[in-house]
C-alpha cells in the first residue's frame, strides 16, 4: 500500500467496521425479539408512525393536532421499548449500535469535517509507509540525549559538540513548527553522530502532524528508482516511486554511500528540483563534507544544497562507540 491508497483503505476500513456493527446490532436485535416478542410489535408501530408523519406533512402541510397525536404516541412506545429493556438482562443500551467511533459512527466524518479517528488512522497509515514504523518508538526526541555530546571543544573546532547538537536541536524544533513552508535541511559530519537519529526525531514530529514522509537510504533509493526505470524485476511499487516527488517530506538517509554513476545523479537532479519548485520539504543526512559534494556532484546539485538547504555540521565523537564501550563497562562493573 502506498500514500495515494492509504485514504481509500481507511475508508475500506471503515465500511468493514460499519458493516460488523449492523451486523452485531442485527444478531442482538434477533435475540431481543425472542425474548420480547414485545419490543418488535414496538419497532413496527413506530415504522408505521414514521410514515404516517411523513405522509400528513406532504399531503396536509402537516395537521398541528393530528402531528401532535403521533409524536406521543412515538414518546410513549419508545418509553415502554426502553423500560423493557431496563428491566432485562440486556440492559437499556443493549440495541445501540456498537461502533468503533460513537462520535462519526464509523463514517470518519462529522458532518464535512474529519473526525478526530480518521486523522488517527491515517496517520497511522503514514508511518506504515514511511519505512519507519518501528524505529521511532526509540528514536525521537523525549529520547534523544545530549549528555551523549562533549562538552569539550577540538582543536579544529571553536564550539563543543553539546553546544552545536543544542544549536541544532534548536534549528530542528524550529523545522517542525515551520512545517508546510518547503524548509529542507542537510545534516553532514562524521559517521555515528546522531544524523540518522536526528531524522528520525524529524520523521516522528511530522508524520504525528499528519502529513506524509518517506525515509530511504541513499543506495536503496537509488537502486530502486533504476529499476523501476529500466523495468526490472525487482522494481517495486510505482506509488512509492511517485511518492518521492510527492509526499510532504522525503528523508534521504547517508547520501554519498551510493554507487555513483549518471543515472543516479540525473535522478537525484530531477527529485531535488521537484521536490524545490512544489516547495516540498527534503532532509539529507551525509557524511561528505560540503568540499567532497564538488567532487561527487554536478554543479547544478551542489548549488541546490548550498541555495535551498540549510547545512548544519555535526561534530564530536562516534556516540555508537562511545555507548558501545559504556555498555560494556557497565556489564564489566555488574560482575
Amino acid at each position: 500500500m502506498g500514500y495515494k491508497t492509504a485514504f481509500a483503505e481507511v475508508m475500506r476500513e471503515y465500511e468493514r467496521d460499519r458493516d460488523r456493527a449492523r451486523a452485531d446490532l442485527e444478531n442482538k436485535r434477533q435475540e431481543v425479539y425472542k425474548n420480547f416478542p414485545r419490543i418488535l410489535t414496538i419497532e413496527n408501530q413506530l415504522k408505521s408512525i414514521s410514515i404516517k408523519l411523513a405522509r400528513s406533512i406532504l399531503i396536509n402541510g402537516g395537521d398541528i393536532k393530528a402531528l401532535d397525536r403521533l409524536r406521543r404516541e412515538s414518546e410513549a412506545l419508545m418509553a415502554e421499548k426502553k423500560q423493557i429493556l431496563a428491566d432485562s438482562r440486556f440492559g437499556v443500551d443493549f440495541l445501540d449500535a456498537a461502533y468503533r467511533c460513537p462520535v462519526c459512527r464509523d463514517t470518519g466524518f462529522v458532518g464535512s469535517t474529519r473526525c478526530m479517528c480518521l486523522k488517527q488512522r491515517l496517520i497511522q497509515k503514514y508511518y506504515d509507509c514511511s519505512n519507519l514504523s518501528g524505529v521511532l518508538e526509540q528514536e525521537n526526541f523525549s529520547t534523544f540525549d545530549l549528555r551523549c555530546y562533549s562538552v569539550n571543544t577540538t582543536d579544529s573546532e571553536e564550539m563543543t559538540p553539546r553546544a552545536r547538537m543544542k544549536g541544532i536541536l534548536k534549528v530542528c524544533r524550529e523545522f517542525v513548527d515551520r512545517f508546510g513552508n518547503g524548509d529542507n535541511l542537510l545534516f553532514y559530519g562524521k559517521p555515528g553522530l546522531g544524523k540518522t537519529f536526528m531524522c528520525n526525531c524529524l520523521a516522528k514530529e511530522i508524520l504525528d502532524k499528519g502529513a506524509t514522509v518517506l525515509y530511504s537510504t541513499a543506495p536503496r533509493l537509488f537502486k530502486a528508482v533504476e529499476a523501476f526505470r529500466f523495468n526490472r524485476q525487482e522494481a517495486g511499487d510505482p506509488e512509492t516511486i511517485e511518492a518521492l516527488t510527492e509526499v510532504d517530506l522525503l528523508i534521504i538517509d547517508d547520501l554519498g554511500a551510493e554507487i555513483s554513476t549518471l543515472v543516479t545523479a540525473s535522478e537525484l537532479f530531477n527529485i531535488l528540483n521537484a521536490r524545490l519548485l512544489e516547495n516540498r520539504s527534503i532532509i539529507i543526512s551525509t557524511n561528505l563534507s560540503p568540499a567532497d559534494f564538488q567532487n561527487q556532484y554536478s554543479e547544478r546539485i551542489v548549488s541546490r544544497f548550498s541555495g535551498h538547504f540549510k547545512m548544519l555540521k555535526f561534530i564530536g565523537d562516534d556516540i555508537r562507540i562511545k555507548k558501545k564501550y559504556g555498555e560494556k563497562r557497565a556489564a564489566g562493573l555488574g560482575r
